[in-house]
């Protein structure tokens, strides 16, 4: 599945400014759900952006995705859940 994600342009997180330049886009492949024994990923397509004002670049945030993680919460959610009624090293 792929869509591509649009947004107002927000802020820059470490300065606060307005001012961004579009340096490019690049597309993002997140695990999402399991349907039986596939797993469903969805690739959005995002931006790379530059403040004008500090230098800094910075990419789009996306709701529901931690920065830095290639899974949805509520994929990593399933995951956590469905680990924990399994054994673990301590319980064996």
């Amino acid at each position: 599945m792929f869509q591509r994600f649009t947004e107002e342009r927000g802020a820059v997180l470490y300065c606060d400014s307005q001012a961004l330049l579009l340096k490019d886009r690049y597309s993002r492949t997140l695990k999402h759900t399991r349907i039986g024994n596939r797993l469903i990923c969805v690739r959005v397509e995002v931006y790379k952006s530059k403040c004008l004002e500090c230098g800094r670049y910075s990419s789009t945030r996306l709701p529901g995705v931690l920065p830095r993680r290639r899974a949805t919460e509520n994929f990593r959610l399933r995951i956590y859940l469905y680990a924990a009624g399994t054994a673990t090293q301590l319980s064996i």
